[in-house]
């Protein structure tokens, strides 16, 4: 006689409960235990999930096949001999269970139990579990891991992964990195923390779905150390700490301690890193924001602002600090780190005496230093014969060329220069060069040459009386063709009253 029992993958009955679990995209083979007497079959399709494209290879075979394209339950029916005095017919279950929760979705008309033990209980259990636990914590969410995880390792999102591709239930959910302290991303976006493989389990791999929490209680977890209510920050390793990593990120603090098993209540939507203020009044400018930016920031009062962090103040391209005073820009920071006056030559006081070579010089040590002296001189010269005017003081550039802008020296009162002398740390090449001290744009007659190669020079014979008002210059010119100029050529002269 005629016999209708279904095989999924080799094995009788449904699946589940029986067979080695199906997975989505996959291919299914059906089969009918033949005894003797089968002459037609008819798969049918009692149930599929909503969206399902799934079609049997053939349905009026023994043995078809269909791809499992959406997540839930598909309920089939084999007729044997339909018709025919010896018809048969079997029903089984072949299912999915959600990817995203692990709970399997019944078919409209099914009656098999999930469980040959426990009945629906498995599956009722495992809803109501999720709803309980998402009661408790409305702020999990399932993401992709695209690494090795662990539960407590701190994650963000940096992109959205396909699943289910190219089947009907495609969709995207995010992507998470690993939020490591070494790195400034700790500081940019809300951070989250892993909670769990979907399905359970505390380690995960790249492909693995796990739950991850962006607020609420974690745990528990090693951190090994802390008591209640210390903070708890990002560390370089991806973890949760009661140290510090390099770039400060406070996540939480520390609510319960269980013999070294700590849960952590944890806020990852908060993105700035964590500093210290001492004020006595903070006030922002019109009570908002401008592009998530506070515009203004003023302090009232005699108290002042300490930051303690690893990096204190980040500027990005284009970003500025400003100093005012009684409402006006007295300094700018520029995202370069240069400190530049604003409004007015402005004062800085009480500087220490230079002691390398790009130490800022104060007037106290100038004064003391270079007193009855009138100091000139560049980084260097242009080749070729261009004449060119050495910058009073030191310029770290290139000489200007004498028919262009440059700074000229004006004699405070009667003055008569002498005693010229010139260095080089690296001397012309080709040709010498002359240099001549210039008063009210004539050559005067201090002048001497530096040869080439030449590091020194001086003329100790000639003066130059000079009268208040006038303009003193220094200048250069190559005694020839220049291949070469000089670096680091400086000259001096005597001034006497």
């Amino acid at each position: 006689m005629a016999q209708a029992l279904i095989t999924i993958n080799a094995t009788a009955g449904s699946n589940p409960p029986n067979g080695t679990a199906l997975a989505i995209g996959s291919t299914v083979q059906l089969n009918n235990v033949n005894v003797s007497g089968e002459l037609t079959y008819l798969w049918e399709w009692l149930d599929k999930p909503e969206g399902s494209l799934s079609a049997f290879s053939n349905p009026a075979i023994q043995n078809p096949t269909f791809v499992i394209d959406s997540e839930g339950t598909y309920l089939i029916k084999l007729t044997v001999n339909r018709t025919l005095a010896t018809e048969q017919v079997d029903t089984v279950i072949a299912a999915i269970k959600q990817l995203k929760s692990k709970i399997r979705v019944p078919a409209a008309g099914e009656t098999q139990e999930e469980s040959t033990s426990r009945g629906w209980a498995e599956d009722v259990n495992r809803a109501m579990q999720v709803l309980d636990t998402n009661q408790a914590n409305p702020a999990r969410i399932v993401a992709y891991a695209n690494g090795v995880l662990s539960t407590g390792s701190v994650v963000y999102f940096d992109a959205m992964q396909t699943i289910k591709s190219t089947l009907p239930g495609e969709e995207k959910v995010p992507r998470l990195a690993l939020a490591q302290a070494s790195s400034t991303v700790v500081r940019d976006q809300p951070l989250f923390v892993v909670h769990s493989k979907v399905g359970g389990g505390t380690s995960m791999v790249a492909g693995d779905l796990c739950y991850v929490t962006l607020a609420g209680i974690v745990g528990p977890l090693a951190l090994g150390a802390g008591v209640a209510l210390d903070p708890v920050y990002v560390t370089d390793a991806g973890a949760l700490s009661t140290t510090a990593g390099t770039y400060v990120r406070r996540l939480g603090h520390i609510t319960y301690d269980d013999a070294g098993d700590y849960y952590v209540c944890i806020d990852g939507a908060t993105t700035h890193p964590e500093s210290l203020l001492t004020l006595g009044e903070i006030e922002f400018a019109g009570g908002a924001t401008i592009d998530g930016r506070i515009p203004d920031l003023l302090i009232t009062g005699p108290d002042s602002i300490v930051i303690d962090s690893v990096d204190d103040i980040e500027l990005d391209a284009g970003d500025e600090i400003i100093l005012a005073i009684a409402g006006t820009n007295a300094w700018k920071v520029i995202a370069g780190g240069d400190l530049v006056a604003q409004g007015a030559v402005r004062l800085v006081s009480n500087v220490k005496d230079p002691v390398s070579a790009q130490d800022a010089a104060t007037k106290a040590y100038v004064d003391a230093s270079k007193a009855g002296v009138y100091y000139c001189g560049n980084s260097d010269t242009p080749a070729a014969a261009t004449e060119v005017c050495l910058d009073p003081g030191f310029g770290v550039r290139t000489a200007p060329a004498s028919a262009g802008s440059f700074p000229s020296f004006v004699a405070p009162t009667n003055l008569t220069m002498s005693n010229l002398r010139v260095s080089a740390k690296t001397g012309p090449a080709g040709a010498a060069l002359d240099v001549t001290v210039w008063v009210n744009t004539a050559a005067s007659s201090l002048t001497c040459q530096l040869a080439i190669a030449g590091t020194a020079a001086s003329d100790l014979t000639h003066t130059v009386a000079i009268t208040a008002g006038q303009l003193v210059e220094v200048r250069v010119k190559g005694a020839g063709v220049v291949t070469a100029g000089a670096i680091d050529i400086t000259a001096s002269v005597t001034l006497t009253g």
